[in-house]
């Protein structure tokens, strides 16, 4: 999906929207919010970049395992039919509260990080 002007950027944004709606009902109640950060959240991206998504939620990272077969189909399905990129990121919401301090990549999500969800 080419990038270049506004209508497109409303397209993408509907794209994002519709991604972490799924994203919300397979997590279901432990979902907890969807935040656009990188290049798509700074308005640098060109039709190269990848849309950079953290997916915040109260399960712990190990109990991923049983969801990533999923999170996989979901997560392909959006990029070929829609021609992009999406690439989440699941994480404790705990976790990267604890760790925000100290570790750059969570400070990045916080300083330029949209929530979409």
């Amino acid at each position: 999906m080419a990038l270049g002007n506004e209508a497109n950027q409303s397209e993408m944004n509907g794209v994002i929207h519709a991604y972490v709606e799924e994203i919300k009902r397979l997590l279901g109640a432990d979902f907890i919010r969807a935040v656009v950060y990188g290049s798509y959240a700074r308005g640098e991206y060109t039709d190269e970049s990848d849309i950079d998504i953290a997916v915040f939620t109260s399960r712990e990272t190990s109990e991923f395992y049983g969801l990533i077969d999923k999170i996989s189909e979901i997560t392909f399905e959006y990029n070929v039919k829609y021609d992009v990129i999406l690439s989440p990121v699941f994480q404790n919401v705990v976790q990267y509260e604890r760790m925000l301090s100290v570790l750059p990549y969570y400070q990045s999500i916080q300083r330029e990080g949209v929530t979409v969800g």
